[in-house]
This record gives C-alpha cells, sequence and structure tokens, in this order.
C-alpha cells in the first residue's frame, strides 16, 4: 500500500515514498543451490551463499544515508549477519538492523555495534532527553522521569503498553550523546484477559496487516506468553510480525519457531482474494490506531467505500495525522486513503515558545544539521529553510517539527546539497519515520544509460525479499521505466516501483497487475 509523491512532470523523480518498500543490492543475483545446514536452530529453506548475502547487505549499509558503514563490518554464517564495529548514535544501530533483515536470504542479524557519540556532559544529556519527551506530544504526559550517567540513560516511571515504551525508548535513542537507553518503564496493572482473548487479537492484528503477508502464522498463548510459528519470507517481516503480537495483556512474545524462508511465497488466496467488507476494513483501522501511541488518545473516524480510507476527526499535531494515514495504507484491503483529519492542538503553544522547542529539538537530533536550519512559526504552521546535506537529513528534520505539541504544520522549503540521490521512506525501515507532503525533484535527466537502469532494476529485484524478478517485465527509455506482468499482491507491486527509483528511474510508469 503506496503512496507516490510527485510532481505535474512525470519526468522528475520522487524522493519520498510512504510504502513498504524494500532493500536489496547490485550485488549479483542469489543463486539458491539446494539445502545447507543451519546455524542455528531455524532452518534454511535454500541456501545463498553468505558472501553474497555479506555484500548484499554491505552495499545497502553504503547506500543509506542515515548510517556511516565505514564503521560496521559485516560477517554472515548461513544467513545469520553479526555486525559488528562503531556507528555515532543509537538510530543508526538500530536502522542498521533492519537495512539488514530486508536483504533477501538473511535470517536474523546479531547487532553488536558499540555507540561512540560525541563527548557531552550527563546533564546537558539528561535535561535534552526529558526536553524530548515532554516536547513530543505522544510522550508530554507520560510520567517518565530520565537519568543518566556515562552517556546511558535509565527511563523509569509507568506507561500504559509495549508500544508506549518503545516509543519512549525511540525518543531517548534520538538524542544526541546517549550511548544506551535502559528501560525500567512499569506497565499500568490491567485485569488480566484470558489467553484465548490474547490470541484472538495477534490473529487479527496479523491478519490485517499488510506487511505480514505469510499467512497462516500460528499463534498459541498460555500464560500470557504468545508463542508464533510458522514461516515468513524475510527478517524484516519475522520481526513485524512480532511487533503485531505485543498486544493489550501479552507479558512476552516468543518468535523462536517462526522461520525465515526466502523462498516461501504467500499464498494469495489467503489474504488478496479473501472478501473483506468496507465496515471490517474501517474497524481495522481504528483497531490499528488502538495500538499506535502517536494516534489512540484522538478520536480517529475512519470510514471505507470500495476500498477507499477516509478519515476524518481532529488529532493533536501534524505527525499524528501522517501517522493514522500510514495505519490505514497498511490495513488489508485498502486502496488508497483520503486523509479530512484536521491537526488542531487542544493545549496551543506560544509561537515564541514552540519555534524555542524546535529548535531545541533540532540541536539535540543526532542526525539534523541543526546550524543551517532557520525555523519560523505562525499561529502553529512552521516553516523551515536553510540547507542540509541529502533529502534523508531533510526529512528527518521534517519529522523533528511535526511530532512537537502545537505544530499543525511544517512548509519545508530547506534546501538540498546532495539533490541527486532520493529518500524513500520504508515502513520496515522507519516504524517512526518523517512522512514529507512537498515534492522534492532532481534532475529530469537520467544518470545512467537505459540498459544500466534496467540492470539496476533486475540487481535491486534479485534481493528484495518482497519481489519475485519473474513476475515483473522491465522496460526503460529515457530513464522512464515500465513495469508490466502479474504480480502476487500490491505489496509486491509497489516494492517493484521502489526498486525502479532507487535504481536510477526518472519516472515509473507502473502497469503491474495483481492476480
Amino acid at each position: 500500500m503506496g503512496l507516490f509523491f510527485k510532481t505535474s512532470s512525470l519526468l522528475a523523480v520522487v524522493t519520498l515514498l510512504s510504502a513498504p518498500a524494500c532493500h536489496k543490492s547490485e550485488a549479483a543475483a542469489p543463486t539458491p543451490a539446494g539445502s545447507a545446514s543451519a546455524a542455528s536452530a531455524i532452518a534454511v529453506d535454500a541456501a545463498i551463499p553468505d558472501a553474497d548475502i555479506k555484500s548484499a547487505v554491505a552495499t545497502e549499509l553504503k547506500r543509506d544515508k542515515k548510517v556511516d558503514q565505514a564503521g560496521i563490518g559485516i560477517g554472515v554464517n548461513a544467513g545469520v549477519v553479526s555486525l559488528t564495529g562503531t556507528v555515532d548514535n543509537l538510530l543508526s544501530r538500530d536502522r542498521s538492523t533492519r537495512i539488514a533483515e530486508a536483504v533477501r536470504g538473511v535470517r536474523a542479524v546479531s547487532n553488536r555495534l558499540v555507540i561512540s557519540p560525541p563527548a557531552r556532559p550527563d546533564q546537558d544529556i539528561q535535561s535534552d532527553v526529558q526536553k524530548a519527551l515532554l516536547y513530543n506530544a505522544a510522550t508530554a504526559k507520560m510520567p517518565i522521569r530520565a537519568t543518566v550517567k556515562g552517556g546511558v540513560v535509565t527511563l523509569t516511571g509507568t506507561v500504559s503498553s509495549k508500544q508506549e515504551q518503545r516509543l519512549a525508548e525511540r525518543i531517548a535513542d534520538g538524542v544526541r550523546g546517549v550511548r544506551l537507553a535502559q528501560m525500567e518503564l512499569s506497565t499500568v496493572s490491567k485485569a488480566k484477559r484470558a489467553d484465548s482473548a490474547l490470541a484472538g487479537d495477534v490473529k487479527g492484528r496479523l491478519a490485517w496487516d499488510v506487511l505480514v503477508e505469510h499467512d497462516p502464522i500460528t499463534t498459541t498463548v498460555k500464560d500470557s506468553q504468545v508463542t508464533l510459528s510458522g514461516s515468513v519470507g524475510s527478517a524484516a517481516e519475522k520481526s513485524r510480525a512480532i511487533d503485531d503480537a505485543w498486544v493489550d495483556g501479552a507479558s512476552a512474545v516468543d518468535a523462536s519457531r517462526l522461520e525465515v524462508k526466502w523462498s516461501n511465497q504467500p499464498d494469495k488466496n489467503l489474504r488478496q482474494f479473501t472478501p473483506r467488507s468496507d465496515q471490517d476494513i474501517a474497524a481495522a483501522i481504528k483497531d490499528a490506531a488502538y495500538y499506535d501511541p502517536r494516534v489512540k488518545s484522538f478520536n480517529l473516524n475512519p470510514s471505507v467505500l470500495h476500498g477507499v480510507a477516509t478519515l476524518t476527526g481532529t488529532v493533536d499535531t501534524l505527525k499524528a495525522k501522517m501517522a493514522a494515514e500510514a495505519l490505514a495504507r497498511n490495513t488489508v484491503g485498502v486502496s488508497s486513503v483520503v486523509n479530512q483529519l484536521v491537526a488542531r492542538s487542544q493545549m496551543p503553544v506560544a509561537d515564541r515558545v514552540l519555534e524555542s522547542r524546535i529548535k531545541e529539538a533540532l540541536i539535540f537530533d543526532p542526525i539534523a544539521e541543526a546550524h543551517e536550519i532557520f525555523v519560523a512559526v505562525k499561529g502553529g504552521q512552521v516553516k523551515l529553510s536553510g540547507t542540509v546535506g541529502t533529502f534523508f537529513e531533510s526529512a528527518e528534520a521534517f519529522d523533528v517539527a511535526s511530532r512537537l505539541a502545537g505544530v499543525t504544520n511544517v512548509d519545508n522549503q530547506l534546501q538540498v546539497r546532495d539533490p541527486v540521490v532520493p529518500y524513500v521512506y520504508v515502513s520496515y525501515l522507519d516504524p517512526f519515520t518523517p512522512y514529507v507532503e512537498t515534492w522534492y525533484t532532481v534532475s529530469p535527466r537520467p544518470l545512467e544509460t537505459d540498459t544500466a537502469i534496467r540492470d539496476r532494476i533486475q540487481a535491486e529485484f534479485s534481493w528484495s525479499p518482497f519481489v519475485r524478478p519473474q513476475d515483473v517485465q522491465v522496460a526503460v527509455s529515457n530513464g522512464k521505466v515500465t513495469l508490466s506482468g502479474t504480480v502476487h499482491s500490491y505489496r509486491e507491486r509497489q516494492a517493484a516501483a521502489e526498486n525502479a527509483f532507487e535504481a536510477g528511474a526518472v519516472a515509473v510508469e507502473n502497469e503491474l497487475k495483481v492476480g
């Protein structure tokens, strides 16, 4: 379920995609070589040479604009990737895991990266973490206290769910100078739920999540502990299934019996062609919102007509509005989304105060180049101007501003020094990542020959766990790519288009059919 952002010209390369994209490599295509012995309890369905997987992961890490690949060492044993070395912030460490998980053939990732951030006094880090939690509309009211010693942040207090804990952890991870975030948060006690009720909730979340295609995943619950078994097509999909399993009342999630089999394709008859009423789809969107702390507290009113979801109601921030749309797009049965949500702060913040908070948030963010960004606020409307290095940094600045309480709109006028490389929003990589409404274009002239672009696209397909290369025919003319053929799902259709953009296409005509 994706959304392409384009200008009126078909010759403009989209620089941000809101959809489940995939991460592959320009390395040689994987060549199945029969069975391989497992390095762990997880079975291997077909062998891709570890050297090829290593090359693919290295290419993806090098390509990513958020991760400094130079300090990362990569090892692969029977499809299990080990990452060692140093990076300068926790967000990059976690992102490197998700990048590796979304490479075909990767069964698991062991991330042993060491965080070596710029030196900062503990009291400054503590102050910034506390401000980050306060300024973020989704965590502002959570009774969380931060303490810091030697760059290690400890969060104490109470939250109402695993999702709130993870959001608080990510906010702490996103403060410059933090080496580690330790969670000592307790969850508000609720009445114990029956195991059968927990199992029903988990099955429902898995069934409605467009990013988990491999049905049926078997769900069992005993003494509030959820166990997932079966198979999925990628380590990224496995991580998504684990996230879905954390429903209210779950005390633990065991996915050791959920195997990653890269050659296993989902049965399209279990999902894409199962009749689903518009009313059921709308209810699923509302259920998904319950588990997203950015949206949960607001009165989201989804309605669906012939697969088109319309969102109405009022939310507190621009970030909540965009998060709600992403939830809808990732719901099975939704073909498109009309977002009529109004961002209106329940407790308006004075423009002068809001401007100061955004500037502070940009300064302690480990990604944004705050010294070159100018902020202006009027009536909750934010304008960002200045210069940053990449489209990713531009999107990160947008995200920092959009999640603050009191922000109802962001006009991103940041100029980019490297306007050639587009930024692609990947749901698997960035569950809390920026969503950009404005257009960003690059030169309409292709940077490669048509033959080179076509070859790069085929290489992208070969390493994507979400696209079967034999399903898609590729034609290239003056940098414009036409995709044709029949794919098994809307996720594969969208992923193929995203691969084409990442490979250098200046425009994509997606004629793929789902069948």
